[in-house]
This record gives C-alpha cells, structure tokens and sequence, in this order.
C-alpha cells in the first residue's frame, strides 16, 4: 500500500512505497531524460511491476505470475495482449 508523501494527493505528487522509496515522478521529469536514462528509468518500473508476485510470495519466478507481462518476456505463452518494449 502507498502512503501520501505529502498532506494531499495532487497530480504529480510523488507517492512512497513502505520501504519510503520514491514510486512516480512527474511526466515533465521523465520527457527530460535522455534516451538512455529514460529506458532504465521504463526497464527499472517494469522490473518492480514484475517482482511484486515474487515478493508477495504468491510465485517464485515473474514468469510465473499468470497475469503479467513478464510471461511474455520471458517468451512463454500467455492469453495477455502485451506490447514488448524492446528494453531488454
């Protein structure tokens, strides 16, 4: 579950995670990056989305997950409609 980092929600409030990591940063902030700052920034939020079964402990393995794209990057067959970045 995300807290509120600040009093209210707003737009491009940033959100923490429980660990009190940063989990969004503004769209403005992400457009600024450069090509190849803005892939890891895209590969890093995949890779959290992926993980969250694995932490959970409902999988040992991303792939595992039957409704996440990680099947298909992993390339093994899922009913999912998923666009692969080519990030990895």
């Amino acid at each position: 579950m995300f807290k509120k980092k600040k009093g209210v929600f707003r737009q491009f409030d940033v959100l923490q995670s429980p660990d009190g990591s940063d989990m969004s940063t503004t769209i403005a902030q992400i457009c600024n990056l450069c090509p190849k700052r803005k892939s890891e920034f895209i590969k890093q939020k995949v890779n959290y989305i992926h993980s969250n079964p694995v932490k959970d402990k409902i999988v040992v393995l991303p792939e595992d997950y039957y409704f996440s794209s990680a099947r298909n990057y992993a390339g093994l067959e899922n009913e999912l409609e998923v666009i692969l970045l080519d990030l990895f």
